[in-house]
């Protein structure tokens, strides 16, 4: 059976169901590291990326990288964002 998509009941006509589908989230799927949310902590605190880098022992690049999209940090980098942004791990991530 495929559970990939939610059908719900819209009207019975003649006995026949008529039936809409919806996508259903995965809630297994990988979630991504979100540079987004990154950049937004990283303003809520009024930090330039050099400060932030300087925070958590890494360069202003691979700050900027990171928000970007064009690299992800490392796992030890993870929890130093977060401690050092003041926000828990799974924040950084969708």
């Amino acid at each position: 059976m495929d559970y990939s998509a939610l059908s719900i009941c819209k009207g019975i006509d003649r006995g026949v169901c008529f039936v809409y589908s919806a996508p259903v989230p995965d809630e297994t799927a990988p979630k991504r590291f979100s540079g987004a949310r990154l950049r937004k902590a990283r303003m809520r605190l009024s930090l330039s990326p050099r400060m932030l880098g300087e925070r958590i022992g890494c360069t202003r690049i691979s700050v900027y990288n990171w928000e970007r999209g064009s690299s992800v940090p490392g796992g030890d980098t993870i929890p130093a964002l977060a401690k050092a942004l003041r926000r828990p791990i799974g924040y950084f991530y969708e």
